[in-house]
């Protein structure tokens, strides 16, 4: 699927073993997820570790569901029997650049080829319940890697092995001790680098490091990773990142840094070659993704990760109609990374579509949506991820699912609300099939009259939805536009609030908060939160005038929205958020500045539901990866784009431009 060049002897090894299923040695299908580490460590082989090197590093398809059956208590899936790893018991990694000749490394030529047996026989091992005894349970010594019915009275080779060590110890002369000794840190401490290697007391660890002599500094080489981060975070192209490795070896030593670093960048750049194709679209260019599912595979198999959420979205920024995806591995937020970094940020984002100088429009979204295909990952992957959605603003939504404006009277993309209305109703829930039928009808019953769509029976179903074939409700496929929720609200208490307190502008210079010039002033997310963290400088500045009683009802509700941010608009989900949305819903009515507006109505209405449904907070929903991704782009895009959108002067450039972005972003 991809090409690495100059690999280390560690590297070939590695790589050869993801590549062979843990149990059976057959091919990998995917390679082991960290949610399965604690079921294999549970149930096959005790303290096992992900990159233990004598084990496969990957599961084949049927391995794979059945210790997913195992890890949640059902245990009527079979395995194969083990495949015999007593070859790979004293495994250690070659020297001198030598290739690696292991049981493992031996079997990759053969794999996959007709006619040629993996060395495992037929039989399987099942498992009858969770409470079967130790002896049913087809488990593997992690010393001498034996398959062993039970631990219980397992006489273990490898402690065979520490005894005639032992013996060896008292019988020896201690030179010959000695020169062993050497022998051994030797080989550790070339296989460990300049990072050195940890000697085992039976205590606290001992740290040895090679310290070089004639006065040498050790200095920790950069790799390939290393640069490839560099050159992720600061969008820096191939010139310039070889630019960067060139100071730095005149600075510290041609050593610090890896070889051939220009020729692993330039094999990282084809790393989709292939997978997107350009097409016209108004006479002007669109890159579109040719096969999706080789796309994520291959995402897949570069970070070694399996997704558990595929996030889509679209979006229209700096001319340029975007189609993007974000493979979340975790629900988890990893310490000490960056959030750009993270899997679910700007950037890990991978850009599926990119249409040139066309902006928003129904046909457009349709158009770019239907090229990638991406519909048959929601109908494949949504019952075995946690989840496939689609995020993105209110307006682009209502695009998707063929609905008219948010001016209408049925604005609301999830239900049929009814726009002005503030009583608690129960709201009927939109599906794409209602959408599908009420559209239909509207066609054929009125021939297409735009003056009858905002009747009962219609209820502004304009189009029929971007997605033919997907069913059920549209919640559960499309998340609130939580971004633009917190934009929308922000800005209506704030206008309100200077419309009852003008001095409030000059608040807000206080703060270093200012109105965007793009789409007539507006408010930026930081700002947002600026704003609603700044209340009691504001109570301040009103108290000092006499306008106090004026602004309180206002710092009030920014103060309860802040609230509703926090407990479920970031990462992590805080237990009493439907109490905060309630709270911030009463305060919001009572200043009774806005009864049309359909961002109140889903946060009061539907952002509840969708937490429960899918057990966890908004901010791995949101879509401001996507909103980020516009700035993000523009870096690759200036060093590739011409001064024209006619398709035959800029259809080149854009695909260069966006095959870049993504093999910098995998």
């Amino acid at each position: 699927m991809y090409q690495i060049l100059q690999k280390t002897e560690m590297e070939h090894h590695n790589i050869n073993r993801l590549k062979l299923c843990l149990i059976c040695v057959a091919y990998a299908k995917i390679a082991i997820p960290n949610s399965l580490t604690s079921t294999i460590e549970t149930y096959l082989i005790e303290g096992y570790q992900k990159d233990d090197p004598r084990f496969g590093g990957g599961l084949c398809q049927t391995c794979y569901h059945a210790l997913l059956g195992f890890r949640n208590g059902n245990f009527k899936n079979v395995l194969p029997e083990w495949y015999n790893y007593s070859g790979m018991a004293f495994y250690r990694y070659p020297r001198d650049k030598k290739i690696c000749t292991c049981d493992l490394c031996k079997k990759i030529p053969t794999i996959g080829q007709f006619g040629k047996s993996n060395g495992v026989k037929s039989k399987k091992i099942r498992v009858k319940s969770i409470k079967a005894s130790a002896a049913e349970l087809l488990q593997l010594c992690n010393r001498c890697l034996q398959p062993v019915s039970t631990l219980v009275g397992h006489k273990c080779q490898r402690a065979n092995t520490c005894e005639a060590a032992t013996l060896f110890k008292s019988t020896s002369s201690p030179r010959t001790i000695k020169r062993l000794a050497y022998e051994l840190i030797k080989d550790d401490l070339k296989d460990g680098g300049a990072a050195g290697m940890s000697l085992q007391t039976g205590g606290r660890p001992m740290k040895i490091q090679k310290v070089e002599t004639q006065d040498k500094v050790v200095t920790k080489q950069l790799t390939h990773k290393d640069f490839q981060e560099i050159r992720t975070f600061s969008n820096l192209s191939i010139n310039q990142t070889r630019k960067v490795a060139q100071k730095i070896r005149q600075s510290l030593g041609n050593s610090v840094v890896e070889k051939n670093l220009h020729l692993q960048i330039q094999s990282s750049n084809k790393l989709f070659d292939g997978m997107f194709a350009v097409q016209s679209f108004e006479s002007k260019p669109v890159v579109y993704c040719t096969d999706i599912l080789q796309v994520i595979e291959t995402i897949q198999m570069h970070r070694h990760e399996i997704p558990i959420l595929l996030r889509f979205g679209s979006d229209q920024g700096r001319g340029l109609l975007k189609l993007v995806l974000s493979l979340i591995d975790t629900f988890e937020r990893p310490t000490g990374r960056s959030g750009d970094f993270l899997n679910s940020g700007v950037k890990k984002c991978i850009i599926l579509g990119n249409a040139l100088g066309i902006g928003e429009s129904y046909e457009s979204i349709r158009m770019l949506i239907k090229s990638c295909e991406i519909e048959k990952i929601f109908l494949r992957y949504s019952d075995e991820l946690q989840g496939v959605i689609f995020s993105c603003d209110l307006k682009m939504t209502n695009l998707l699912l063929g609905l008219g404006s948010h001016s209408s009277k049925y604005p609301c993309p999830f239900c049929n609300w009814i726009i002005g209305s503030i009583e608690a109703g129960i709201w009927i829930p939109r599906t794409f099939e209602d959408i599908r039928k009420r559209h239909a009808q509207w066609l054929e019953e009125t021939g297409g009259d735009a003056s009858k769509l905002k009747s009962e029976k219609y209820q502004n179903c304009k189009q029929f939805p971007v997605f033919e074939e997907m069913t059920g409700p549209v919640l559960d496929h499309i998340a609130p536009s939580s971004l633009h929720l917190m934009l929308g609200l922000t800005d209506r208490l704030y206008r309100a609030l200077e419309s009852s307190y003008p001095p409030a502008r000059n608040w807000l210079k206080t703060i270093n908060v200012d109105f965007q010039p793009q789409h007539g002033g507006q408010l930026a997310g930081n700002q947002c939160r600026t704003i609603m963290k700044s209340t009691k400088s504001l109570k301040e500045h009103a108290l000092l005038d006499g306008s106090l009683e004026v602004v309180q009802p206002f710092a009030d509700a920014l103060l309860a929205l802040n609230d509703v941010v926090v407990a479920c608009f970031g990462l992590v989900l805080l237990d009493d958020y439907e109490e905060k949305i309630n709270k911030f819903s009463r305060l919001f009515l009572q200043l009774e500045i806005s009864t049309r507006m359909t961002k109140f109505h889903i946060l009061q209405h539907h952002v509840v539901p969708f937490i429960q449904a899918k057990g966890r907070s908004l901010g791995w929903y949101n879509e401001s990866t996507l909103e980020s991704a516009h700035f993000d782009f523009c870096t690759f895009w200036n060093r590739h784009k011409v001064n024209s959108t006619e398709y035959d002067r800029a259809k080149d450039p854009l695909l260069k431009a966006v095959l870049e972005y993504n093999a910098a972003h995998i």
